[in-house]
């Protein structure tokens, strides 16, 4: 698929579930409202172990990460214009939900799935070139909603906390 269409094909997603009916509580192919777990999940852009990555190499860095940065942006919007006690009621985001062991396996559940997907597109995207300060903010908001994101990891696996993707 070409990535603009691909593109066109989130930018439905994030239309189709940003109509005002508020935060979905389940992820079904026609959500009756914002779904950032399915219909509206941006991190498919750029996770790395997806084949939809790759479509993105025709365009060039700088155009990449714009496209990259308006989509994060619009769908860090609508996210965290709704609660993290909305959130959590959500049930795709119960306040103690914990990372499962690496590697992450999106699906495992809805309740870990929407974390998986925030944990991981934050360092993604900031490979690609996203504004820190957003991703920043995202970290901010995913810490407001899972304040501890902790894991399943045995040591001597590092702790993992919001902080741990924040920039400098």
């Amino acid at each position: 698929m070409n990535p603009l269409m691909y593109t066109l094909y989130l930018i439905k997603g994030l239309q189709a579930t940003d109509n005002a009916s508020g935060l979905s509580t389940t992820a079904v192919a026609t959500p009756a409202g914002w779904t950032p777990v399915s219909a509206s999940a941006i991190f498919t852009m750029v996770y790395s172990g997806n084949e939809w990555l790759r479509q993105f190499d025709i365009l060039t860095p700088a155009e990449r990460t714009k496209l990259f940065e308006v989509m994060v942006q619009h769908w860090f919007d609508v996210t965290r214009s709704f609660s993290a006690a909305a959130h959590n009621a959500s049930g795709f985001a119960p306040r103690d939900a914990k990372l499962p062991p690496a590697p992450y396996w999106f699906g495992s559940s809805n309740a870990t799935r929407f974390l998986e997907q925030v944990w991981l597109q934050i360092p993604a995207f900031r490979q690609q070139g996203v504004d820190p300060a957003l991703l920043n903010s995202m970290v901010d908001w995913a810490e407001s909603v899972w304040p501890n994101p902790g894991g399943l990891e045995t040591p001597p696996a590092p702790v993992r906390t919001w902080a741990s993707l924040k920039s400098n």
